[in-house]
């Protein structure tokens, strides 16, 4: 599978491990695992998108709707204040994961950016503590 889905820190994360060139459909693919299990998406408190390995593609408006009506689903479940970590180091990923940010306004999710894997893991490892009281490990 061209992403990977990885449970961190006993279910309170996820990472989407993301390799290659990919289409919106891997992304709807990956959320449709996640989405199977809505008591384990009520546990997590933040996600880490790793497209670090990703090769840069562009997405249609209608694709991109796909993506947003899934994520808004995973919305319903996930707490209040959820974090997103994108690791992005091509510009083309940064601008795509940016244009997905902005369609995702409103949704109550805390999204940043970063250029490496360490960067995104401590952004998380502070921001849970602070927004959720929980030491991750």
């Amino acid at each position: 599978m061209p992403i990977q889905l990885e449970s961190r820190h006993e279910g309170l994360g996820i990472i989407y491990r993301c390799e290659g060139a990919l289409a919106l459909q891997h992304f709807f693919d990956a959320n449709n695992r996640l989405l199977v299990s809505p008591g384990r998406i009520r546990k997590l408190k933040y996600a880490i998108v790793d497209a670090s390995r990703m090769e840069p593609h562009s997405f249609s408006p209608a694709e991109m709707a796909g993506i947003l009506w899934q994520d808004r689903q995973i919305a319903s479940h996930v707490s209040p204040g959820f974090l997103v970590a994108v690791v992005a180091k091509q510009s083309a990923v940064y601008g795509l994961t940016r244009l997905w940010e902005a369609h995702m306004e409103g949704i109550g999710w805390e999204v940043g950016m970063f250029p490496s894997f360490e960067g995104a893991e401590n952004w998380i490892r502070t921001r849970v503590k602070e927004k959720f009281q929980v030491e991750l490990s």
